[in-house]
């Protein structure tokens, strides 16, 4: 029994090493790819670049944000959180396993201040930096299940911002403030162009920036007039090779090149890569091996994304849910997700998303949701529906065998796909913005997410 648990280990430890191989080998790949330039505009512009927290405006966008200073731009950099949620750090930095709430308040001041800093080498002035103050870790929960309840910070304990700089003062914390503060921003702003985190970031408060900043231009009616540039930070084994390279070129992650996004270089000035690792320089809370990874978005280049936000819904006349996927036959699917694109992905095939497919006739609204492996019973499955232009926060179906659905909801699973359907007027005909997710446990004892897909708005 040793002997068959060993080599059980030596297989698992082999296929999760073959993998990490294979994604590493098809990103360095990438970087002898050849794409399109991101295009400047010469005429003086307006640009807001939305941060998820202190440092994302400068790693995915500080050479862009330099030379458009430079070229005598109108620049804008929006703070989502003040990154008060980094626990690794905080802990070495009051050198303490015990930190107190108000020392992570005292923390988020201190990586405001670090990001005023690191802006300043770039050419922009402390007054083109908005602070909102939202929890950090705390978006994707506002965006998912916390739309009209207060939701309570894990670290800094406060369900109203405590920062008094923030946009708006003692901000509460719930979605639909979140989207409030964007819209105003815009609003006053009005920007020519808008840099905002990429959908299939892995870190959950950069897919809800996106999701948040997404929404926001959509109700303004601004998505097709305004130049979009979306920026990747979070990618598993991305960029390659970390650490200080100031001559080489960065490149897409290879599982996202041949996705659904659009991918420009922006080439930067000798004196914009220098700036850049003067402001990268200026993170002084971060942890070495945090500062290492940083320091890797130092490159000849940044890299911009876009990709269509908005698709119409399907129109057909029958969909049976039966778990049989023959009905969908000749329908797109309304969000492509990468496959075996990581180490937590290729151990779990059954929660590794591929594809969100979405339909309508006259009475229903049809769901399907496609992963790598087959379904198994202790994996969740879940899809996020948002209506647009409402006050109604995120719908959140559950699906899982054996698990009840809500009335007037009916599922079945196939063999790698799971159906669903509901009344059409489920959301009163509103486009609707949908995601979905995988969780599973982790030796039945901790329930983790998988797999998070990016999102599309839906039009009825």
């Amino acid at each position: 029994m040793a002997l068959i648990a060993v080599a059980w280990a030596v297989v698992i430890v082999g296929s999760l090493a073959v993998a990490s191989f294979e994604v590493r080998r098809g990103n360095l790949r990438e970087l002898k790819s050849v794409f399109s330039d991101w295009k400047t505009p010469v005429a003086a512009r307006t640009i807001v670049v939305f941060a998820p927290h202190c440092d994302d405006e400068t790693i995915g966008a500080g050479g862009m944000l330099r030379q458009a200073a430079r070229r005598g731009d109108k620049v804008w950099v929006v703070l989502m959180t003040n990154g008060d949620g980094f626990k690794a750090a905080a802990v070495l930095d009051n050198r303490s396993l015990k930190v107190s709430a108000d020392y992570f308040v005292e923390f988020g001041f201190r990586r405001q201040l670090e990001t005023f800093c690191a802006l300043e080498k770039l050419g922009i002035p402390r007054d083109r930096v908005i602070t909102l103050g939202y929890p950090d870790r705390g978006l994707k929960p506002m965006w998912v299940s916390n739309w009209n309840a207060l939701y309570t910070s894990l670290y800094t304990r406060d369900a109203y911002s405590p920062y008094s700089n923030s946009y708006t003062p003692y901000a509460p914390y719930r979605g639909r403030q979140v989207l409030a503060d964007v819209k105003r921003l815009l609003g006053e702003l009005n920007p020519d162009e808008v840099y905002a985190p990429h959908p299939n970031d892995q870190h959950p408060d950069h897919w809800a920036t996106s999701a948040f900043v997404t929404a926001a231009l959509h109700e303004l009616g601004w998505l097709r007039k305004k130049r979009v540039g979306l920026y990747l930070v979070h990618r598993g084994d991305w960029p390659v090779p970390q650490g200080i390279h100031k001559n080489q070129r960065l490149a897409p992650p290879a599982k996202l090149t041949d996705l659904d996004t659009n991918w420009y270089p922006l080439e930067l000035e000798e004196e914009s890569v220098r700036d850049k690792e003067l402001a990268v320089r200026e993170f002084r809370s971060q942890t070495a091996g945090v500062r290492r990874f940083l320091r890797s978005f130092v490159r000849q280049n940044e890299l911009f994304g876009t990709r269509s936000a908005e698709s119409r819904m399907a129109h057909v006349s029958a969909i049976n849910v039966d778990g049989l996927v023959e009905d969908w036959d000749g329908i797109e699917p309304s969000v492509l997700d990468p496959a075996d694109d990581g180490l937590v992905t290729h151990a779990r095939p059954s929660a590794d998303l591929t594809s969100v497919y979405a339909a309508k006739d006259s009475k229903q609204l049809y769901f399907r949701l496609s992963v790598r492996g087959l379904i198994k019973r202790g994996t969740t499955y879940e899809l996020w529906v948002h209506p647009l232009d409402s006050d109604e926060g995120t719908t959140r179906i559950v699906l899982r065998k054996g698990r009840e659905l809500p009335a007037g909801w009916k599922a079945a699973f196939g063999r790698r796909d799971i159906e669903f359907s509901c009344a059409v007027d489920q959301w009163g005909g509103k486009p609707i913005m949908v995601a979905a997710s995988t969780k599973t446990r982790w030796y039945k004892l901790v329930r983790y997410e998988v797999d998070r897909s990016a999102y599309r708005i839906l039009a009825p």
